[in-house]
This record gives structure tokens, sequence and C-alpha cells, in this order.
């Protein structure tokens, strides 16, 4: 298991957040939960009274990986936004777009 994922699933489960932030990280539901049943084989976490919590163990590790969790990456942080995107035009076109495309403006009017 690679250690960010590791330390962005705890530092989850730490502040009762919710999985879903894995599927920005490229992990499945199911990877998921293998993870946190590996996790819980290592001792790293403890599924007492229906709730997972970290153990003193898992609270170390977040603890002493926590620098791996920041994206320092700029280019990391905000996606390209592929579905808008328009063809390029020259200089002198004028771009007009119909009404459908500007949806926002059913909003104003």
């Amino acid at each position: 298991m690679d250690n960010k994922i590791k330390a962005i699933l705890f530092e989850i489960i730490a502040n009762n957040g919710k999985v879903g932030k894995l599927k920005h990280y490229g992990l499945s539901y199911r990877q998921g939960a293998d993870l946190i049943e590996d996790s819980i084989k290592n001792g790293d976490l403890t599924d007492a009274q229906e709730m997972i919590k970290l153990t003193e163990k898992g609270q170390a590790f977040l603890k002493a990986n926590h620098h791996l969790i920041k994206e320092t990456d700029k280019s990391k942080w905000i996606d390209l936004d592929f579905k808008n995107k328009m063809r390029q035009i020259d200089k002198d076109e004028v771009f007009l777009p119909s009404r459908k495309e500007l949806k926002f403006l059913k909003k104003l009017l």
C-alpha cells in the first residue's frame, strides 16, 4: 500500500470524513474497503463497536506521514475541463454562442 494513500485514508478516518475522497486519487470503493481491511489486520485501525478508528500505531503513522497528504505540485490543484473546451478561433473571427450554450443566462433572466 502506498504511504500517501494510507496517510489519506487515516486522515479521513481520524476526521470522520467521507471515503469518497479516495476516488479522487483513483481508487474504487472496493479498493478502499480492501485498504481498510488490511489496515485492521496490520493493527493500524480497529473496528470496535461498529466504528472504525485509528489505533496508537495508526496515529503514529499519520503523524509521521502527514506531510505526504498536502499536494505541493500546483499543476494537480485544478483539473482541466475538457467538456467546455472550444476550438481555437482566428483573431478576426467573432464568437457568438447560441442561447442554449449560455445556461447561466437563464438564471439571470
